[in-house]
């Protein structure tokens, strides 16, 4: 009883158990509104011009894939903000067990600052673009994945370069 339980608890905390569950209500909430006719009707679901960006009709072409590629640059600066200054945040500023700060107190509470002004300007171009159509959704999409790889790249470098190398390792090389 006490090991099943435990199981379970190790379960709701799994990374790739609760990923696995937001795609499945996803998918989900998908058919529900598939089924009561949401996608027909749309917008949201076309590619191209014209589009409502932020109350304003775009019909060129050109603006298009500029704000696109705005967009794009947007979000890759956006990732690099919230994967660096949020687990700053929670890792130094927050956590009990980190004793010192990086900057000062006032230093630190004017970056905390900025980061939560950033994250509200940076909400209004986000529901504004994932609001208006696939195509801007797909790019911000895109630029997710750009900017997480690297960056979470460079930290698993790192830990890599701080671990002892082991026996599966020195298989894999040969």
């Amino acid at each position: 009883m006490f090991s099943s339980m435990r199981r379970l608890r190790k379960q709701l905390t799994s990374p790739v158990v609760s990923i696995v569950g937001g795609y499945v209500y996803i998918g989900c909430f998908a058919i529900f509104l598939y089924t009561q006719g949401f996608y027909e009707e749309s917008t949201l679901f076309t590619w191209g011009v014209p589009v409502t960006f932020m109350g304003k009709v775009v019909e060129d072409e050109s603006t298009y894939y500029l704000i696109l590629c705005f967009l794009f640059v947007h979000q890759l600066i956006n990732n690099w903000v919230n994967d660096v200054a949020y687990p700053w945040v929670i890792n130094n500023v927050q956590n009990k067990e980190s004793k010192t700060l990086l900057y000062s107190r006032q230093t630190t509470i004017l970056v905390i600052n900025m980061f939560d002004i950033y994250s509200e300007l940076d909400m209004i171009l986000l529901v504004s673009g994932m609001a208006s159509q696939i195509g801007f959704f797909m790019t911000l999409l895109a630029a997710n994945l750009v900017a997480s790889t690297a960056i979470n790249w460079q930290y698993i470098k790192l830990k890599d370069e701080e671990r002892e190398p082991t026996e599966l390792d020195a298989i894999l090389i040969i």
